[in-house]
């Protein structure tokens, strides 16, 4: 949560286990008018994080414990400015690709800290900030409006078109019931019922992909227990393996659709480039009384896991394509985070936490 909608003055964390430098930052910031807090390491900032709004978290990127980047994963999705004894963009900037920040990673600031290069540095950062919280929000706002339009055009073409083709195929029906002396007609007709079929086919497959009906008629856990057992069967040579823990059949339609399509898309990906010999999901939901390492632990979470043995891919040359892309910002439009892990010949595991 951030200050971003409101009049309060904007928030930043200035986290570094140097108390001078830390210090330092914080009086400056400070004296510009916006509130700062300070946290002498990751764990105490990530903690921090769970109940303060913050707009803008500074990091040192050489900590004890964990590190500036990882703390910035960990408190994904507030944008972060890194501070470092390294004056070489490349090598940040390869840092923070390796661990798949993205956008958020808003800048740098090399020590020993220039008062005026923080100022400027900050300001910038903050209105970068406010840009991708703007985007974010109407990445929100565009996605729900589309996913709300898929589902009512998927009902529309199934209740018209569908009635129109039930009555096609009865009044071809009819005609071969009827024409029995004439096996010229039945045969024509009888083609039509066949070709009836064929589009009846395309059309729910049409309705499937803008939107799954079966998770309005089964739920959620059932919905994936038939996706999962369909892909077993069409992946012959990989077994895919479904784990569900906890109370998943009220997560809303919004989480509903976003876990079943990053499912399908995994395994969609799966059966393109993995060669693996088992796949398994696993689906949990998580109190937030046991989750004390992330920001999300002021809400309950719903974690989706999917894990391959399969051939792995090397993160540091991947371009993520629209699949990887997509995954990523269905969670990212629920406020949760996706991550990949991988490495050649090491499989694969897809890791999204999304809050409640």
């Amino acid at each position: 949560m951030s200050h971003t909608q409101d009049k309060s003055p904007q928030s930043v964390l200035v986290v570094d286990d140097d108390e001078i430098t830390r210090s330092i930052i914080a009086k400056v910031i400070e004296a510009e008018g916006y509130a700062v807090y300070q946290a002498s390491d990751g764990e105490a900032a990530i903690k921090l994080c769970k109940g303060t709004p913050i707009d803008l978290a500074i990091l040192d990127i050489q900590m004890p414990g964990l590190d500036g980047i990882e703390v910035a994963r960990r408190i994904d999705p507030l944008p972060v400015l890194f501070l470092s004894q390294i004056d070489d963009q490349n090598v940040i900037n390869s840092a923070i690709a390796q661990r798949a920040l993205g956008p958020r990673a808003v800048g740098y600031v090399v020590k020993p800290i220039d008062k005026d290069n923080i100022i400027t540095t900050v300001k910038s950062a903050l209105g970068i900030a406010s840009e991708l919280n703007e985007k974010q929000r109407l990445l929100e706002s565009v996605t729900r409006s589309l996913e709300s339009e898929k589902r009512q055009l998927a009902r529309e073409i199934h209740d018209q078109l569908g009635q129109e083709l039930l009555g096609i195929r009865v009044d071809a029906t009819a005609i071969v019931n009827a024409a029995k002396a004439l096996p010229e007609i039945q045969e024509k007709a009888q083609r039509i019922i066949s070709n009836v079929e064929a589009v009846h086919k395309t059309v729910s497959a049409i309705i499937h992909s803008l939107y799954p009906e079966d998770l309005d008629t089964l739920g959620l856990r059932e919905s994936l227990a038939f996706m999962v057992s369909q892909w077993d069967k069409r992946l012959q040579d990989c077994a895919v393996d479904l784990e569900i823990k906890g109370e998943i059949d009220h997560l809303g339609p919004d989480i509903n659709v976003a876990i079943y399509r990053i499912t399908q898309e995994a395994l969609t990906n799966v059966g393109k480039y993995a060669q693996a010999k088992r796949v398994l999901i696993t689906l949990r939901r998580r109190s937030r009384k046991d989750d004390e390492s992330y920001l999300f632990a002021t809400h309950d979470i719903v974690q989706l896991n999917i894990k391959d043995d399969g051939a792995g891919i090397d993160l540091k040359t991947l371009r993520p394509g629209i699949g990887l892309r997509g995954m990523q910002e269905r969670a990212k439009v629920l406020g949760g985070s996706f991550k990949v892990e991988s490495n050649p010949g090491e499989g694969t595991c897809l890791s999204i936490l999304i809050p409640l």
